[in-house]
């Protein structure tokens, strides 16, 4: 996640820490979410990170706006709490999300960063009152950053020409040295020719295409590791053509992993992939992928769709465009031809770390202060 990876390094060089994803709501009830959450607010740290746990006492509770208001106030001074012990001479909110402008607003930093993650407007579920949010915090912000530069063009055109563009990055050590690591026990028996994704399941997936290939190469092993986001497949029927290519018998799905495993499995497959759909989720077309340097990190042969952020690796990364196009890409990176040779990879992914990602937010914070 690109939170985890920013915000531990900021907090690992100095930066008091505090995370936030905001308040459980009335419709977690009964989720493992809510089943695990303390009654009453509190933190925990994690790598350095003061992370706010969401308390079953604050939920959101839209129906009721009595109610609601007096939660996020509540919790609002929660989170006032921790900033008034730490240095408050630099509390600088970093916003990944336009529906957290009224904790900008009651939290009241000194300086705002607007941290633009997707193109929201895209992803399903947008209205008018997302959009006034949207518009609201860019106004305020003091600077905006995104991952990937053709994302900016949600912004209003008069803040379009100052985003700063700090793309996502690679724990390289860890994902470099992966095949050190001993093979993960569920991965042993599964047999090669493996074909490798790493990441969430969910409609972003071209899941038509991963039956279509499966099924033309019932040899090769198509290997899923991450969670399957059900509610999210539900969208536009993709849930049918997810359930099409879970009983074909060459496809692996082996759930959630934690971020310190995933080295171990990208390390063991023959080639990773990127197969996302770009009619049915048009946010990927902006989107830089996470997993891009994680897998060249590896040295491993890597095949994408065309999206606009990997076009520019071409000469790394195999960029595939329809089914006959995926199919030969993968059996040349699978007989070792594929786009690159291992150290160019790695050489590209060397280039594309976390902590030089975070040395130029450090710029940005400081050029606030």
């Amino acid at each position: 996640m690109n939170r985890q990876q920013v915000l531990s390094r900021l907090a690992a060089r100095g930066w008091p820490v505090l995370y936030s994803t905001g308040r459980l709501a009335t419709w977690d009830i009964g989720s493992e979410a809510f089943a695990s959450a303390p009654w009453f607010p509190g933190f925990i740290e994690d790598h350095q990170v003061t992370i706010d746990r969401p308390a079953r006492m604050l939920l959101r509770c839209m129906r009721l706006p009595p109610l609601e208001s007096l939660s996020f106030r509540l919790h609002a001074r929660h989170l006032m709490g921790f900033c008034q012990k730490n240095d408050d001479t630099r509390r600088i909110a970093i916003v990944y999300n336009p529906e957290f402008l009224p904790y900008v607003q009651a939290l009241r930093p000194i300086k705002t960063i607007f941290y633009i993650r997707d193109a929201y407007a895209d992803e399903g579920g947008w209205s008018q009152k997302r959009e006034n949010e949207l518009r609201s915090l860019a106004d305020l912000a003091d600077e905006i950053v995104v991952s990937a530069r053709e994302m900016s063009k949600i912004l209003p055109a008069k803040h379009q020409e100052r985003v700063i563009e700090i793309p996502n990055g690679v724990d390289y050590v860890s994902f470099s040295a992966g095949h050190l690591t001993p093979e993960p026990t569920d991965l042993s028996d599964v047999p090669e020719p493996r074909i490798g994704y790493i990441g969430r399941l969910n409609r972003k997936v071209d899941w038509n295409l991963i039956r279509l290939i499966a099924e033309s190469r019932p040899n090769w092993s198509i290997v899923f590791v991450g969670p399957v986001v059900e509610g999210e497949m539900a969208l536009g029927g993709r849930q049918k053509e997810m359930d099409a290519v879970r009983r074909l018998k060459n496809v692996h799905l082996l759930g959630l992993k934690q971020h310190n495993q995933l080295p171990a499995y990208v390390n063991r497959m023959n080639v990773n992939i990127m197969p996302y759909d770009l009619i049915n989720a048009p946010w990927m077309r902006s989107g830089y992928p996470l997993k891009l340097h994680e897998y060249l990190a590896t040295g491993l042969p890597v095949v994408s769709a065309p999206l606009s952020t990997v076009l520019p690796f071409a000469s790394v990364v195999a960029i595939a465009h329809g089914l006959d196009d995926w199919l030969r890409l993968l059996e040349e990176a699978i007989a070792g031809r594929g786009a690159g040779t291992p150290e160019q990879r790695r050489a590209v992914a060397r280039e594309n770390t976390w902590d030089a990602r975070v040395d130029r937010l450090e710029q940005v914070l400081a050029g606030l202060l």
